[in-house]
C-alpha cells in the first residue's frame, strides 16, 4: 500500500530488470508499467531538487531500450556541479549503459560518459600511504549516502573505462 516512489518504484524495476537478464521470466507487463511511471515522472523530478531520485530513476531506465528524452540528460549534466559523488557516478553509469542501447546516439552519449567520469574522478579522496581511492563521506542519513555505496558506484563507472586503471585498483583496495 502507500503511495507510488519514483525512487522505489525505480529500485523494484532496477532488480526486475536484473532478474530478467539472468533469464528468468518476469512479466512484460510489471515492467511496462512501471517504465511508463518512471517515464511519466521524469519532467517532474527534472524541475525538482530531487537529483538523487532523478539520477535513479535514469539508472534504473538506463537498462531498458526504450530512449530517454535528451532533455533530460541535459538536466542532469546542468547539474553536475551540484551533485555529490553517488549522484554522478549513477549518472556516469546510466549513460555508459545507454550507449549500448541506443546506437544511433552511441557516441554523443560516451562523450558525455567520459566528461561525467571525468567530473567523478576529479571528486575522488586518495590515501596514498594505503594506496585507497573512494567517494563520498561517511555516514550519511539515508544508505545510498554513505562512502560506500558512492565508491562501489564510482568503481562501477570506472570499470566501464578502465579495468586496470589507478583508481580502479585504489577503490578495490579501500
Amino acid at each position: 500500500g502507500g503511495n507510488s516512489s519514483p525512487y522505489m518504484t525505480a529500485y523494484v524495476y532496477f532488480g526486475l530488470k536484473s532478474t530478467e537478464e539472468t533469464g528468468t521470466i518476469v512479466r512484460n507487463n510489471v515492467l511496462k508499467r512501471a517504465s511508463v511511471y518512471l517515464k511519466s515522472k521524469l519532467e517532474e523530478l527534472a524541475q525538482s531538487d530531487e537529483i538523487e531520485t532523478l539520477n535513479f530513476v535514469l539508472f534504473a531506465l538506463s537498462r531498458d531500450s526504450s530512449v530517454v528524452d535528451e532533455r533530460f540528460l541535459n538536466r542532469v549534466e546542468d547539474l553536475l556541479p551540484r551533485m555529490k559523488e553517488y549522484e554522478t557516478a549513477l549518472f556516469a553509469v546510466a549513460l555508459e549503459n545507454m550507449s549500448s542501447n541506443y546506437p544511433a546516439m552511441k557516441d554523443e552519449l560516451l562523450e558525455r560518459y567520459q566528461r561525467v567520469l571525468n567530473r567523478l574522478n576529479s571528486l575522488v579522496k586518495r590515501n596514498e600511504k594505503y594506496g585507497t581511492a573512494s567517494w563520498g563521506d561517511t555516514g550519511g542519513w539515508y544508505w545510498h549516502q554513505d562512502n560506500v555505496e558512492a565508491t562501489a558506484l564510482a568503481l562501477m563507472a570506472n570499470l566501464r573505462n578502465d579495468i586496470d586503471s589507478e583508481l580502479t585498483e585504489g577503490a578495490v583496495r579501500w
